[in-house]
């Protein structure tokens, strides 16, 4: 079925039917994402396998790591694969409704990729600056029940996507190659995309590296990477 796209280029929108790309192009843009997903899957997947194998490495700072590395084997394991193939007909064949779940998928991992970015920062700066604190804090069960609420408050973001009648619409972008959200349907949908799934985490991130670096600085000559 050919489905309503979006062509950033001239900023309408229409059935985008014509390739005007060279094959090297196509075989370059296609080679390149091969190799990321080849990299992603291959290294994280490599990841979860030390945490599994390894049981000294079963922490809970690493419950964090493992789930990142998760949410990365299936954005570019399970979502990217589409994209080539959009790449090389240069169309998106996987049907309408498919691409609103797609776009669906995409938003949870992608956000829930980057809220658990957040979540290591945050553990990170606890276990440095509040040590006595710390197990109390992310504890196995609070840890569990954070990646919980995290992921549950992803799909409950992204689920207006998928929701016939809220105006939010997800439509094939040629340009990229993918389906995703149309900031133009909903103004409002974009401003709280803007600030709550890319915003507070990045401020949440910086503020944690910020107050680690505060903290190894205050603890001065008494941490012993300061002696060398």
């Amino acid at each position: 079925m050919t489905l309503r796209a979006y062509n950033g280029t001239n900023g309408e929108d229409g059935d985008l039917t014509d390739d005007s790309r060279s094959p090297g192009l196509v075989i370059f843009e296609v080679s390149f994402l091969v190799a990321i997903i080849a990299v992603s899957v291959s290294g994280n997947l490599l990841v979860l396998a030390c945490l599994v194998v390894d049981r000294k490495l079963r922490t809970v700072s690493n419950m964090f790591v493992a789930n990142l590395a998760v949410a990365d084997v299936y954005i570019t394991g399970l979502l990217m694969p589409f994209v080539v193939t959009s790449v090389i007909v240069n169309e998106w064949i996987f049907g309408e409704p498919y691409c609103k779940i797609h776009g669906f998928i995409q938003t949870i991992l992608y956000t829930g990729s980057f809220y658990t970015h957040a979540v290591i920062a945050v553990n990170r700066f606890c276990l440095i600056a509040y040590p006595s604190r710390y197990s109390t804090v992310f504890s196995r069960r609070n840890s569990i029940v954070i990646l919980t609420v995290l992921w549950a408050s992803c799909a409950a973001y992204a689920m207006p996507q998928v929701i016939a009648g809220r105006g939010v619409d997800v439509i094939y972008i040629a340009e990229i190659y993918n389906c995703l959200f149309d900031g133009s349907s909903n103004l409002t949908y974009l401003y709280v995309t803007a600030v709550l799934a890319y915003g507070l985490p990045t401020v949440v991130i910086i503020a944690s590296y910020a107050g680690i670096y505060h903290t190894v600085r205050q603890a001065g000559r008494g941490w012993p990477l300061a002696r060398r």
